[in-house]
């Protein structure tokens, strides 16, 4: 699968760092040039004010609302470089490299791009990587461009990502290593970066079918020592997701009807791919139909670096909170997982399973068929208390 790097750097225009020239963006900066009004902009300009310097700028390099006028625009970028907005040198990085208002010098662009570069301009630090790569404005260097696509993708960059993932399956300026280059692809590609999701899609092709695995069963382990634990079990294996379960039952009569006849299901999943989280649905399926769970709130993270989990199970968890009828320990049903992508019907518990609370043994109808509401509050509670996190705090995605 080695590619041509040159085929490789053409596959993206040069300088997508600077998108003044997109549609959507130069009618953004028209936008905010009406909101503002013209007067307003003029005069901070005037006055020194660096962003209203590159407004004006941007406003007359795009068009629109001002006479489009590539020399002006250069002239306020210039001014507002000049008082170090990290943005605006990274734009006089684009005006040099295309000549526009300027004139056209590729040691100039890296020249201001190296400067936004070394302020954490994520787009500059891609078009230094980019024309190291192709050797423009200076010698060719895979080291140099490896290293500044790595700080741009290191903030988050899909494109800068998708290049890096390139320099490892080439090997330029890098080891090879398929397994870096699959790691950063799938980071482009969970961005939505088309050219990276297929790159994910061809190595698909490439890998052994992978195993998949559940840990249903209760423990007094913690769910984090589990997935630990779990990880060395299956250390010689390759995984591609793995999701542990654990069921807080509510503790007393009244918190079973505060509760709405619900337990709280706490549901970690463990990939490879971050493009498969967070998880799209959690249901119980049973001949006579489907019941969808109610999300409570659900966290993404990055797992331990350097631990057999993320060596192992994957770099990528949800922590996913439901509301699960306690009505379902009665009736045959299946507790399934559809993830985000790729993966639907991943099977979790199968149902009926024991019940030992004797509030709920006593109750006829064991709250089947309920469609009575949790309590906020006494969701909150429990989850502090089973678990430790404070939903309020720990920031809720309900879906």
């Amino acid at each position: 699968m080695r590619v041509s790097l040159w085929a490789v750097f053409t596959l993206i225009s040069v300088c997508n760092a600077q998108r003044a020239d997109d549609p959507n963006t130069a009618a953004k900066i028209n936008d905010q040039l009406r909101r503002e009004t013209l007067p307003t902009v003029d005069k901070k300009a005037a006055a020194g004010d660096a962003d209203a310097q590159l407004e004006l700028a941007l406003g007359y390099s795009v068009g629109g609302y001002l006479p489009k006028n590539d020399k002006l625009a250069a002239e306020w970028c210039s001014r507002a470089a000049r008082q170090g907005s990290v943005a605006a040198e990274a734009t006089m990085g684009y005006l040099y490299s295309i000549g526009k208002g300027l004139p056209h010098s590729d040691k100039e662009a890296m020249r201001w791009w190296r400067k936004a570069g070394d302020h954490g301009s994520a787009d500059a630090q891609f078009n230094l990587g980019e024309f190291y790569g192709l050797g423009r404005g200076t010698k060719r260097d895979y080291k140099e461009a490896v290293k500044w696509f790595r700080k741009s993708a290191e903030q988050g960059e899909p494109d800068a990502q998708y290049h890096l993932g390139l320099m490892y399956e080439a090997g330029k300026g890098v080891a090879p290593d398929t397994t870096e280059a699959l790691r950063w692809y799938r980071l482009s590609a969970a961005q939505g970066f088309a050219d990276a999701r297929q790159k994910v899609d061809e190595y698909a092709k490439f890998f052994p079918p992978q195993h998949e695995f559940s840990l249903g069963d209760q423990s007094p382990l913690s769910v984090d020592q589990a997935l630990e634990q779990m990880a060395q079990k299956y250390s010689d294996q390759t995984t591609d997701r793995v999701v542990r379960d654990d069921i807080a039952f509510p503790a007393n009569e009244a918190e079973y009807k505060n509760l709405g006849k619900h337990a709280i299901l706490l549901l970690a999943a463990v990939t490879h791919d971050p493009a498969e989280l967070p998880i799209a649905r959690v249901y119980l399926e049973k001949e006579e139909g489907v019941i969808e769970l109610q999300k409570i709130g659900s966290l993404l993270c990055r797992t331990p670096r350097g631990s057999a989990v993320e060596r192992i199970l994957g770099p990528y968890r949800e922590n996913a909170f439901y509301l699960l009828p306690i009505s379902s320990y009665f009736q045959k049903a299946k507790l399934v997982i559809d993830f985000a992508r790729s993966r639907s019907g991943f099977q979790l518990i199968q149902f009926p399973e024991e019940v030992k609370a004797d509030f709920v043994l006593a109750d006829s109808d064991h709250g089947q068929g309920t469609t009575l509401q949790a309590s906020p509050e006494a969701v909150s509670a429990i989850v502090l208390r089973e678990y430790g996190i404070d939903l309020a705090l720990w920031g809720k995605q309900t879906k």
